[in-house]
């Protein structure tokens, strides 16, 4: 290949790595805001979404810089050889440097998130006429849970303390599904009852209420 061809073919692969950092710029105050716009997988937890969206764009300017970089070096000399790499290990950089810190900033409330969830009773009372119960295991231990699966399948490492919960995922999952199945049974039958009926069934009522009252105000998912 000529000089002049391969003089172009580096300016054609400078103004791709100048759209990748428009579009990291822009996808990146998307993301950071939570607009449901944001460049990333909408099946994907936000943290794992945001890293699997910028290691695509990494995926974008590597293989074309590694084949560049097998040129000869009386072009890899030139100013404009130069000008494109500098520009390549900047942009790699940025997109390093927001990855860790999407991944530090999330760590930082795992500990916390963590401990405070699994401290709460597994179930919980609405405070109305009919006293629905609901299971109480928060959405945030969710959406950790799946945080750490994603993580885990792009070999990235994470807290100690996450790991030990998503070995337990799996009893989490039971717990819960057979919580559900229990409370929905209970609001069912407390929906349908007739006022006269209640007090026939007072007692059956009291016997429900008893044995789903340690779940209510002394057992915890950490216990």
């Amino acid at each position: 290949m000529s000089l002049k061809k391969h003089i172009v073919l580096l300016e054609l692969y400078k103004q791709d790595l100048k759209v990748v950092g428009t579009l990291f710029m822009e996808g990146k105050a998307l993301v950071d805001s939570n607009d449901e716009k944001a460049p990333i997988f909408k099946n994907l937890p936000p943290i794992a979404g945001a890293l699997n969206w910028t290691n695509g764009l990494v995926e974008r300017i590597r293989e074309p810089m590694e084949k560049l970089n097998k040129l000869s070096q009386s072009i890899q000399d030139r100013e404009e050889f130069k000008d494109v790499q500098k520009l390549y290990v900047s942009l790699c950089k940025n997109l390093k440097e927001y990855n860790k810190h999407k991944v530090v900033q999330w760590e930082q409330g795992v500990e916390k998130h963590t401990e405070e969830q699994l401290d709460k009773f597994l179930l919980y009372r609405e405070q109305t006429d009919l006293g629905f119960i609901r299971v109480n295991f928060d959405p945030v231990l969710v959406r950790l849970l799946r945080e750490v699966k994603y993580l885990l399948l792009m070999d990235i490492e994470v807290p100690e303390r996450a790991q030990l919960l998503f070995k337990k995922v799996n009893v989490y999952r039971t717990q819960t599904g057979n919580l559900e199945i229990i409370s929905d049974m209970y609001n069912e039958i407390l929906s349908i009852l007739l006022p006269v009926e209640k007090p026939l069934l007072h007692d059956r009522i009291l016997k429900m209420n008893n044995a789903l009252e340690p779940g209510i105000s002394e057992m915890r998912w950490n216990t």
